[in-house]
Protein backbone atom coordinates (compact mmCIF):
# COMPACT_ATOMS: atom_id res chain seq x y z
CA UNK A 1 0.00 0.00 0.00
CA UNK A 2 2.54 2.39 1.23
CA UNK A 3 4.56 1.29 -2.50
CA UNK A 4 1.48 2.22 -4.01
CA UNK A 5 0.84 5.55 -2.60
CA UNK A 6 4.77 6.97 -3.03
CA UNK A 7 4.32 5.06 -6.68
CA UNK A 8 0.84 7.72 -6.93
CA UNK A 9 2.86 10.47 -5.21
CA UNK A 10 5.65 10.32 -7.85
CA UNK A 11 3.19 9.96 -10.76
CA UNK A 12 1.64 13.01 -9.38
CA UNK A 13 4.63 15.44 -9.19
CA UNK A 14 6.24 14.00 -13.15
CA UNK A 15 2.93 15.34 -14.02
CA UNK A 16 3.49 18.66 -12.40
CA UNK A 17 6.77 19.20 -13.12
CA UNK A 18 5.88 18.50 -17.33
CA UNK A 19 3.15 21.01 -17.01
CA UNK A 20 5.36 22.82 -15.77
CA UNK A 21 8.47 22.61 -17.90
CA UNK A 22 5.65 22.88 -20.92
CA UNK A 23 4.77 26.64 -19.97
CA UNK A 24 8.11 27.51 -18.94
CA UNK A 25 9.00 26.10 -22.77
CA UNK A 26 6.60 28.69 -24.16
CA UNK A 27 9.49 30.81 -25.29
CA UNK A 28 7.58 33.69 -26.60
CA UNK A 29 7.37 35.13 -30.06
CA UNK A 30 9.64 34.04 -33.10
CA UNK A 31 10.73 37.14 -35.15
CA UNK A 32 9.96 36.16 -38.96
CA UNK A 33 10.66 38.71 -41.63
CA UNK A 34 7.71 40.88 -41.02
CA UNK A 35 6.18 39.62 -38.49
CA UNK A 36 5.99 37.86 -35.19
CA UNK A 37 5.25 34.05 -34.62
CA UNK A 38 4.51 31.77 -32.09
CA UNK A 39 3.31 27.91 -31.69
CA UNK A 40 1.64 27.35 -28.43
CA UNK A 41 2.24 23.93 -27.11
CA UNK A 42 -0.93 23.61 -25.19
CA UNK A 43 -3.26 22.81 -28.09
CA UNK A 44 -6.80 23.37 -28.88
CA UNK A 45 -6.95 27.29 -28.74
CA UNK A 46 -10.94 28.44 -28.47
CA UNK A 47 -10.19 32.41 -27.90
CA UNK A 48 -8.12 35.35 -27.84
CA UNK A 49 -8.42 38.29 -26.54
CA UNK A 50 -6.18 41.47 -25.65
CA UNK A 51 -6.26 43.67 -22.62
CA UNK A 52 -7.70 47.00 -22.32
CA UNK A 53 -3.94 48.61 -22.71
CA UNK A 54 -3.25 46.22 -25.18
CA UNK A 55 0.00 44.94 -23.02
CA UNK A 56 -1.35 41.50 -22.75
CA UNK A 57 -2.83 38.55 -24.73
CA UNK A 58 -5.23 36.30 -22.93
CA UNK A 59 -5.91 32.98 -24.41
CA UNK A 60 -8.16 30.31 -23.51
CA UNK A 61 -7.79 26.46 -24.26
CA UNK A 62 -9.92 23.18 -23.94
CA UNK A 63 -7.91 22.21 -21.07
CA UNK A 64 -9.59 25.34 -18.61
CA UNK A 65 -6.89 27.71 -18.18
CA UNK A 66 -7.23 30.91 -18.91
CA UNK A 67 -3.43 32.18 -19.85
CA UNK A 68 -1.67 35.65 -19.90
CA UNK A 69 0.73 36.35 -22.32
CA UNK A 70 3.28 39.75 -22.52
CA UNK A 71 2.39 41.38 -25.92
CA UNK A 72 5.52 42.41 -26.58
CA UNK A 73 7.45 39.52 -25.91
CA UNK A 74 5.10 37.23 -25.96
CA UNK A 75 5.95 35.09 -22.91
CA UNK A 76 3.76 33.38 -20.30
CA UNK A 77 3.28 36.16 -17.08
CA UNK A 78 0.69 33.52 -15.38
CA UNK A 79 -2.03 31.30 -16.01
CA UNK A 80 -5.31 30.51 -14.13
CA UNK A 81 -7.75 27.42 -14.00
CA UNK A 82 -10.94 27.35 -14.59
CA UNK A 83 -11.36 23.48 -14.12
CA UNK A 84 -14.42 22.61 -12.09
CA UNK A 85 -12.97 21.08 -8.40
CA UNK A 86 -15.70 18.74 -7.82
CA UNK A 87 -16.05 17.52 -11.38
CA UNK A 88 -12.48 18.01 -12.77
CA UNK A 89 -13.93 19.44 -15.89
CA UNK A 90 -13.30 22.35 -17.74
CA UNK A 91 -16.17 25.05 -18.24
CA UNK A 92 -18.82 24.30 -21.24
CA UNK A 93 -18.33 27.80 -21.90
CA UNK A 94 -16.06 30.43 -21.67
CA UNK A 95 -16.08 33.92 -23.39
CA UNK A 96 -14.59 37.57 -23.27
CA UNK A 97 -16.36 40.45 -22.30
CA UNK A 98 -15.39 42.65 -26.26
CA UNK A 99 -13.67 45.31 -23.57
CA UNK A 100 -11.31 42.57 -22.35
CA UNK A 101 -11.95 42.99 -18.84
CA UNK A 102 -14.01 40.30 -18.03
CA UNK A 103 -14.50 36.78 -18.79
CA UNK A 104 -18.11 34.74 -18.56
CA UNK A 105 -17.24 30.92 -17.67
CA UNK A 106 -20.43 28.40 -17.65
CA UNK A 107 -20.78 25.13 -16.21
CA UNK A 108 -23.81 22.82 -17.05
CA UNK A 109 -24.54 19.21 -16.54
CA UNK A 110 -25.04 16.65 -19.82
CA UNK A 111 -27.15 14.08 -19.38
CA UNK A 112 -27.49 11.09 -21.51
CA UNK A 113 -31.31 9.65 -21.52
CA UNK A 114 -31.55 6.00 -23.27
CA UNK A 115 -29.91 5.94 -26.87
CA UNK A 116 -30.61 9.90 -26.83
CA UNK A 117 -28.27 12.68 -25.53
CA UNK A 118 -30.23 15.36 -23.71
CA UNK A 119 -28.84 18.52 -21.90
CA UNK A 120 -29.89 19.46 -18.01
CA UNK A 121 -29.69 22.40 -17.67
CA UNK A 122 -31.83 23.01 -14.61
CA UNK A 123 -28.52 24.19 -12.75
CA UNK A 124 -26.05 25.58 -14.64
CA UNK A 125 -23.35 27.60 -12.44
CA UNK A 126 -21.86 30.93 -14.13
CA UNK A 127 -18.79 33.11 -12.81
CA UNK A 128 -17.67 36.05 -13.89
CA UNK A 129 -14.26 36.65 -13.42
CA UNK A 130 -11.99 39.80 -13.63
CA UNK A 131 -9.08 39.30 -15.76
CA UNK A 132 -6.71 42.42 -14.01
CA UNK A 133 -7.71 41.40 -10.23
CA UNK A 134 -8.04 37.75 -10.81
CA UNK A 135 -11.11 37.58 -8.74
CA UNK A 136 -14.73 36.43 -9.09
CA UNK A 137 -16.99 39.30 -9.38
CA UNK A 138 -20.16 37.27 -9.40
CA UNK A 139 -21.33 33.64 -9.04
CA UNK A 140 -24.46 31.89 -9.31
CA UNK A 141 -26.60 29.47 -10.39
CA UNK A 142 -29.44 30.02 -13.51
CA UNK A 143 -31.82 27.67 -14.38
CA UNK A 144 -31.99 28.09 -18.41
CA UNK A 145 -35.06 26.09 -18.80
CA UNK A 146 -36.61 29.60 -18.13
CA UNK A 147 -34.95 31.17 -20.81
CA UNK A 148 -34.74 28.12 -23.39
CA UNK A 149 -38.87 27.03 -23.07
CA UNK A 150 -37.73 23.31 -23.78
CA UNK A 151 -40.81 21.71 -24.74
CA UNK A 152 -42.20 18.64 -22.84
CA UNK A 153 -43.63 15.72 -25.83
CA UNK A 154 -43.15 12.24 -25.16
CA UNK A 155 -41.66 12.43 -28.40
CA UNK A 156 -38.57 14.22 -28.06
CA UNK A 157 -35.74 12.53 -28.80
CA UNK A 158 -33.29 15.13 -27.93
CA UNK A 159 -32.90 18.82 -27.68
CA UNK A 160 -29.80 20.60 -27.86
CA UNK A 161 -29.45 24.08 -26.15
CA UNK A 162 -27.99 27.32 -28.18
CA UNK A 163 -26.29 29.80 -26.31
CA UNK A 164 -23.88 31.99 -25.38
CA UNK A 165 -22.79 34.43 -22.37
CA UNK A 166 -22.03 37.87 -23.10
CA UNK A 167 -20.84 40.26 -20.33
CA UNK A 168 -21.65 43.84 -21.22
CA UNK A 169 -22.57 47.59 -20.40
CA UNK A 170 -23.33 46.05 -16.41
CA UNK A 171 -25.43 43.64 -17.84
CA UNK A 172 -25.16 39.52 -18.80
CA UNK A 173 -27.06 39.06 -21.50
CA UNK A 174 -27.37 35.16 -22.41
CA UNK A 175 -28.05 34.58 -25.57
CA UNK A 176 -29.74 31.26 -26.12
CA UNK A 177 -31.75 28.74 -28.25
CA UNK A 178 -32.97 25.28 -28.37
CA UNK A 179 -33.18 22.72 -31.01
CA UNK A 180 -35.69 20.09 -31.03
CA UNK A 181 -35.76 16.48 -32.52
CA UNK A 182 -39.37 14.78 -32.65
CA UNK A 183 -40.21 11.39 -34.30
CA UNK A 184 -44.10 11.58 -35.32
CA UNK A 185 -43.87 8.15 -37.72
CA UNK A 186 -42.43 8.89 -40.87
CA UNK A 187 -41.56 12.79 -39.90
CA UNK A 188 -38.97 14.18 -37.90
CA UNK A 189 -38.85 18.18 -36.68
CA UNK A 190 -36.07 20.42 -36.37
CA UNK A 191 -37.13 23.38 -34.68
CA UNK A 192 -35.05 26.44 -33.34
CA UNK A 193 -36.38 29.10 -31.30
CA UNK A 194 -33.96 31.43 -29.22
CA UNK A 195 -34.72 34.33 -26.47
CA UNK A 196 -32.07 36.69 -24.89
CA UNK A 197 -31.90 36.65 -21.40
CA UNK A 198 -31.26 39.86 -19.10
CA UNK A 199 -29.55 39.14 -16.23
CA UNK A 200 -28.54 40.69 -12.55
CA UNK A 201 -26.86 39.18 -9.89
CA UNK A 202 -28.41 39.23 -6.36
CA UNK A 203 -26.66 37.11 -3.48
CA UNK A 204 -25.05 34.88 -5.56
CA UNK A 205 -27.94 34.00 -7.27
CA UNK A 206 -28.50 35.17 -10.84
CA UNK A 207 -32.01 36.33 -11.80
CA UNK A 208 -33.60 36.82 -15.27
CA UNK A 209 -35.01 40.65 -15.40
CA UNK A 210 -36.61 39.95 -18.79
CA UNK A 211 -36.42 37.72 -21.53
CA UNK A 212 -36.61 38.73 -25.14
CA UNK A 213 -37.80 36.43 -27.76
CA UNK A 214 -35.81 37.00 -30.98
CA UNK A 215 -35.54 33.66 -32.77
CA UNK A 216 -31.86 32.83 -33.75
CA UNK A 217 -30.07 35.63 -32.47
CA UNK A 218 -26.52 35.98 -34.87
CA UNK A 219 -24.95 39.62 -33.12
CA UNK A 220 -26.07 42.35 -31.75
CA UNK A 221 -24.75 45.94 -30.48
CA UNK A 222 -24.78 48.38 -27.49
CA UNK A 223 -25.96 52.03 -28.88
CA UNK A 224 -25.92 54.66 -26.68
CA UNK A 225 -25.76 52.16 -23.28
CA UNK A 226 -29.87 51.52 -23.67
CA UNK A 227 -30.05 50.35 -27.07
CA UNK A 228 -29.78 46.91 -27.97
CA UNK A 229 -29.94 46.01 -32.09
CA UNK A 230 -30.15 42.11 -32.95
CA UNK A 231 -29.51 40.42 -36.03
CA UNK A 232 -31.48 37.49 -35.94
CA UNK A 233 -32.92 34.37 -38.12
CA UNK A 234 -35.70 31.32 -37.79
CA UNK A 235 -35.74 28.38 -38.91
CA UNK A 236 -38.20 25.69 -38.80
CA UNK A 237 -39.03 22.49 -40.78
CA UNK A 238 -40.72 19.30 -41.05
CA UNK A 239 -39.18 16.64 -42.91
CA UNK A 240 -40.55 13.56 -44.49
CA UNK A 241 -38.25 10.70 -44.62
CA UNK A 242 -40.15 8.54 -47.58
CA UNK A 243 -40.65 11.49 -49.81
CA UNK A 244 -37.68 13.28 -49.39
CA UNK A 245 -39.86 16.69 -49.18
CA UNK A 246 -40.03 19.71 -46.70
CA UNK A 247 -43.72 20.41 -46.12
CA UNK A 248 -42.69 23.34 -43.73
CA UNK A 249 -39.62 25.72 -44.00
CA UNK A 250 -39.50 29.11 -42.79
CA UNK A 251 -36.60 31.85 -42.77
CA UNK A 252 -36.97 35.19 -40.57
CA UNK A 253 -34.45 37.69 -41.49
CA UNK A 254 -34.36 41.27 -38.82
CA UNK A 255 -32.72 43.93 -37.62
CA UNK A 256 -34.15 44.18 -34.17
CA UNK A 257 -33.82 47.73 -32.29
CA UNK A 258 -34.78 47.23 -28.34
CA UNK A 259 -34.65 49.94 -25.96
CA UNK A 260 -34.04 48.46 -22.59
CA UNK A 261 -35.02 51.86 -20.92
CA UNK A 262 -38.68 51.79 -21.46
CA UNK A 263 -39.09 48.25 -22.50
CA UNK A 264 -40.29 48.75 -25.89
CA UNK A 265 -38.83 47.11 -29.44
CA UNK A 266 -39.13 47.99 -32.95
CA UNK A 267 -38.14 46.01 -36.13
CA UNK A 268 -35.78 48.27 -38.14
CA UNK A 269 -35.54 45.62 -40.93
CA UNK A 270 -37.89 42.44 -41.40
CA UNK A 271 -38.60 39.77 -43.96
CA UNK A 272 -40.10 36.44 -43.92
CA UNK A 273 -41.19 33.80 -46.14
CA UNK A 274 -42.86 30.31 -45.68
CA UNK A 275 -39.70 29.10 -47.86
CA UNK A 276 -36.54 28.32 -47.60
CA UNK A 277 -34.99 31.98 -48.05
CA UNK A 278 -35.41 31.86 -51.89
CA UNK A 279 -37.94 34.46 -51.83
CA UNK A 280 -35.99 36.72 -49.42
CA UNK A 281 -33.76 39.24 -51.75
CA UNK A 282 -30.29 38.77 -50.79
CA UNK A 283 -29.48 42.09 -49.21
CA UNK A 284 -31.96 40.69 -46.39
CA UNK A 285 -30.25 37.95 -45.36
CA UNK A 286 -28.67 39.33 -42.38
CA UNK A 287 -25.78 37.55 -40.21
CA UNK A 288 -23.91 40.31 -38.83
CA UNK A 289 -23.98 44.32 -37.67
CA UNK A 290 -21.17 46.34 -37.34
CA UNK A 291 -20.76 50.45 -36.20
CA UNK A 292 -19.17 52.93 -38.09
CA UNK A 293 -17.52 56.05 -37.58
CA UNK A 294 -20.23 57.63 -39.72
CA UNK A 295 -22.77 59.05 -38.29
CA UNK A 296 -26.40 56.92 -36.89
CA UNK A 297 -24.90 54.67 -39.56
CA UNK A 298 -24.30 50.68 -39.19
CA UNK A 299 -22.95 48.19 -41.63
CA UNK A 300 -24.81 44.71 -41.68
CA UNK A 301 -23.44 41.60 -43.29
CA UNK A 302 -25.57 39.13 -45.49
CA UNK A 303 -24.35 36.62 -48.22
CA UNK A 304 -22.68 38.68 -50.58
CA UNK A 305 -22.22 42.31 -49.10
CA UNK A 306 -21.79 44.57 -46.40
CA UNK A 307 -24.66 47.43 -46.63
CA UNK A 308 -25.23 50.48 -45.03
CA UNK A 309 -28.37 51.15 -42.97
CA UNK A 310 -29.27 54.72 -41.55
CA UNK A 311 -30.70 54.73 -37.89
CA UNK A 312 -31.58 58.08 -38.25
CA UNK A 313 -34.04 57.04 -41.10
CA UNK A 314 -34.10 53.42 -40.57
CA UNK A 315 -33.32 52.98 -43.98
CA UNK A 316 -30.76 50.97 -46.24
CA UNK A 317 -28.76 53.53 -48.18
CA UNK A 318 -28.76 53.26 -51.78
CA UNK A 319 -25.65 52.80 -53.46
CA UNK A 320 -23.06 52.31 -50.89
CA UNK A 321 -21.77 48.31 -49.92
CA UNK A 322 -18.43 46.73 -49.84
CA UNK A 323 -18.26 43.20 -51.60
CA UNK A 324 -16.35 39.98 -50.52
CA UNK A 325 -12.80 39.79 -51.97
CA UNK A 326 -14.37 36.38 -53.66
CA UNK A 327 -18.01 35.99 -53.73
CA UNK A 328 -17.93 32.27 -54.73
CA UNK A 329 -16.54 30.96 -50.91
CA UNK A 330 -18.41 33.33 -48.96
CA UNK A 331 -19.07 31.33 -45.91
CA UNK A 332 -15.44 31.25 -44.85
CA UNK A 333 -15.14 35.50 -44.59
CA UNK A 334 -14.41 36.89 -40.70
CA UNK A 335 -14.00 40.59 -40.30
CA UNK A 336 -13.73 43.20 -37.65
CA UNK A 337 -13.33 46.72 -37.36
CA UNK A 338 -11.03 48.91 -36.44
CA UNK A 339 -9.13 52.58 -36.89
CA UNK A 340 -11.45 54.59 -35.24
CA UNK A 341 -14.54 52.40 -37.31
CA UNK A 342 -13.24 53.85 -40.81
CA UNK A 343 -11.52 50.28 -41.96
CA UNK A 344 -13.51 47.48 -42.49
CA UNK A 345 -11.04 44.25 -42.45
CA UNK A 346 -12.33 40.50 -44.34
CA UNK A 347 -10.46 37.57 -43.82
CA UNK A 348 -10.96 35.43 -46.89
CA UNK A 349 -8.93 32.13 -46.94
CA UNK A 350 -5.80 33.77 -45.39
CA UNK A 351 -5.89 37.15 -46.43
CA UNK A 352 -6.62 39.78 -44.78
CA UNK A 353 -8.48 43.21 -46.92
CA UNK A 354 -8.99 46.42 -45.88
CA UNK A 355 -11.45 48.59 -46.71
CA UNK A 356 -12.44 52.47 -46.43
CA UNK A 357 -15.96 52.28 -45.03
CA UNK A 358 -15.94 56.04 -45.99
CA UNK A 359 -15.57 55.87 -49.60
CA UNK A 360 -16.00 51.82 -49.57
CA UNK A 361 -12.35 51.72 -51.56
CA UNK A 362 -9.75 49.09 -51.33
CA UNK A 363 -7.00 50.09 -49.45
CA UNK A 364 -4.30 46.98 -49.14
CA UNK A 365 -4.43 43.57 -48.75
CA UNK A 366 -1.79 41.23 -46.31
CA UNK A 367 -1.05 37.46 -46.79
CA UNK A 368 -1.11 35.61 -43.34
CA UNK A 369 1.68 33.27 -42.59
CA UNK A 370 -1.31 31.06 -40.75
CA UNK A 371 -4.15 29.87 -41.33
CA UNK A 372 -6.89 32.18 -39.89
CA UNK A 373 -9.93 31.05 -37.05
CA UNK A 374 -10.64 34.82 -35.78
CA UNK A 375 -8.43 37.83 -35.82
CA UNK A 376 -8.41 41.16 -33.52
CA UNK A 377 -7.16 44.71 -34.17
CA UNK A 378 -5.08 46.54 -31.45
CA UNK A 379 -6.66 49.28 -30.10
CA UNK A 380 -3.71 51.49 -30.99
CA UNK A 381 -3.92 50.15 -34.77
CA UNK A 382 -0.73 49.02 -35.30
CA UNK A 383 -0.85 45.42 -34.91
CA UNK A 384 -3.43 42.74 -36.00
CA UNK A 385 -3.23 39.55 -34.26
CA UNK A 386 -4.73 36.60 -35.96
CA UNK A 387 -4.98 32.71 -34.57
CA UNK A 388 -6.22 29.35 -34.93
CA UNK A 389 -7.23 26.46 -33.40
CA UNK A 390 -3.81 24.79 -33.20
CA UNK A 391 -2.69 27.31 -31.11
CA UNK A 392 -0.37 29.20 -33.90
CA UNK A 393 -0.28 32.54 -33.28
CA UNK A 394 0.83 35.94 -35.35
CA UNK A 395 1.12 39.46 -35.24
CA UNK A 396 1.15 41.64 -38.37
CA UNK A 397 2.35 45.64 -38.69
CA UNK A 398 -0.79 47.19 -40.35
CA UNK A 399 0.69 50.70 -38.76
CA UNK A 400 1.18 51.60 -42.50
CA UNK A 401 -2.34 50.90 -43.99
CA UNK A 402 -4.25 54.15 -43.38
CA UNK A 403 -7.77 54.86 -44.35
CA UNK A 404 -6.77 56.21 -48.25
CA UNK A 405 -7.37 55.31 -51.77
CA UNK A 406 -5.06 52.27 -53.28
CA UNK A 407 -3.53 54.99 -55.62
CA UNK A 408 -0.97 56.78 -55.47
CA UNK A 409 0.12 60.15 -57.67
CA UNK A 410 3.47 59.68 -56.08
CA UNK A 411 4.05 56.64 -58.20
CA UNK A 412 3.43 59.11 -61.68
CA UNK A 413 7.01 59.40 -61.91
CA UNK A 414 7.80 55.54 -61.11
CA UNK A 415 9.62 53.98 -64.34
CA UNK A 416 8.06 50.75 -63.74
CA UNK A 417 4.96 49.87 -65.23
CA UNK A 418 3.11 46.43 -64.28
CA UNK A 419 -0.08 45.02 -66.44
CA UNK A 420 -2.34 43.86 -65.85
CA UNK A 421 -2.39 45.18 -62.45
CA UNK A 422 -4.29 43.49 -60.68
CA UNK A 423 -3.35 40.52 -62.52
CA UNK A 424 -4.62 36.82 -61.79
CA UNK A 425 -2.23 34.87 -63.83
CA UNK A 426 0.60 36.14 -65.70
CA UNK A 427 1.95 39.89 -65.89
CA UNK A 428 4.56 41.71 -67.37
CA UNK A 429 6.97 44.49 -65.82
CA UNK A 430 8.20 47.14 -67.68
CA UNK A 431 10.79 49.74 -66.94
CA UNK A 432 13.86 47.59 -65.94
CA UNK A 433 16.25 50.20 -67.32
CA UNK A 434 19.55 49.66 -65.62
CA UNK A 435 18.42 46.65 -63.26
CA UNK A 436 20.81 43.54 -63.07
CA UNK A 437 17.51 41.72 -61.11
CA UNK A 438 14.59 42.34 -59.35
CA UNK A 439 12.58 41.08 -56.41
CA UNK A 440 9.02 40.64 -55.26
CA UNK A 441 8.00 40.76 -51.91
CA UNK A 442 4.73 40.45 -50.44
CA UNK A 443 3.27 43.21 -48.09
CA UNK A 444 4.97 41.70 -45.05
CA UNK A 445 8.55 42.16 -46.41
CA UNK A 446 8.91 38.32 -47.53
CA UNK A 447 10.85 37.84 -50.45
CA UNK A 448 8.72 35.59 -52.93
CA UNK A 449 10.94 35.92 -55.84
CA UNK A 450 14.49 37.18 -57.01
CA UNK A 451 14.98 37.26 -60.84
CA UNK A 452 18.05 37.75 -63.15
CA UNK A 453 16.95 40.48 -66.03
CA UNK A 454 19.34 41.66 -68.80
CA UNK A 455 16.38 43.42 -70.43
CA UNK A 456 13.38 45.81 -69.56
CA UNK A 457 10.98 44.03 -69.83
CA UNK A 458 9.61 41.12 -67.54
CA UNK A 459 6.95 38.35 -68.33
CA UNK A 460 6.48 36.71 -64.88
CA UNK A 461 4.06 33.64 -63.78
CA UNK A 462 1.43 34.58 -60.62
CA UNK A 463 -0.82 31.81 -60.52
CA UNK A 464 0.94 30.18 -57.69
CA UNK A 465 0.76 33.77 -55.72
CA UNK A 466 -1.56 33.49 -53.18
CA UNK A 467 -4.35 36.49 -53.34
CA UNK A 468 -2.72 39.98 -51.46
CA UNK A 469 -0.19 43.31 -52.55
CA UNK A 470 3.11 42.70 -53.61
CA UNK A 471 5.81 44.86 -54.44
CA UNK A 472 8.62 45.14 -57.92
CA UNK A 473 11.59 46.59 -56.51
CA UNK A 474 15.35 47.01 -57.65
CA UNK A 475 17.91 49.06 -56.95
CA UNK A 476 19.23 51.68 -59.11
CA UNK A 477 22.22 54.33 -59.18
CA UNK A 478 19.19 57.01 -57.60
CA UNK A 479 17.79 54.53 -54.80
CA UNK A 480 15.67 51.90 -54.31
CA UNK A 481 12.55 52.06 -57.14
CA UNK A 482 9.11 49.94 -56.25
CA UNK A 483 5.82 49.70 -57.56
CA UNK A 484 2.92 48.06 -56.30
CA UNK A 485 0.97 45.10 -57.76
CA UNK A 486 -2.03 43.47 -56.50
CA UNK A 487 -2.95 39.43 -57.24
CA UNK A 488 -6.88 38.85 -57.46
CA UNK A 489 -8.37 36.20 -58.18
Amino acid sequence: MKQLLTHALLCLIVSFCTYFNVLAAESGWEQKTGYKYQKLLIKDLVSLHLSPNNDSIFTYNKDGFLRIWDFESGGLLDSVDFTDKTTLFPPNLFQFSSDGKTAVVSYYRIDTVGTYSEFNLTKARIVIFDISSKLILKKGYLDLNIISSIYSNEYIHGYIPIYNFIYEKKLLLINSGIRTFQSFGAAAEADITGYLGIIENKNDTFQIKKQIHIGETTDYLFINDSLLLISSSYYHQVYYYKSGYADKYQTLYSIKKQDLIKDSSTYLIYSRTERDGRDVPDYLKISRIFTTSMKDTILYKNNFKYFYFDLGTNTIIPNLTISFPNTLIFDRVIEGIYDTKDVLVQCQDSVFYFNNIQTTNRIDSIISPIGVDSFFIAKNNKSLIAYNSSGEIVVLPIGHITAVSESNTSESTNPISISPNPTSTYFTISGLLGATSVNIVNSLGMEILKQQVNTPQLYLDATGYANGVYFVRFQTSAGLVSKKFVVYR
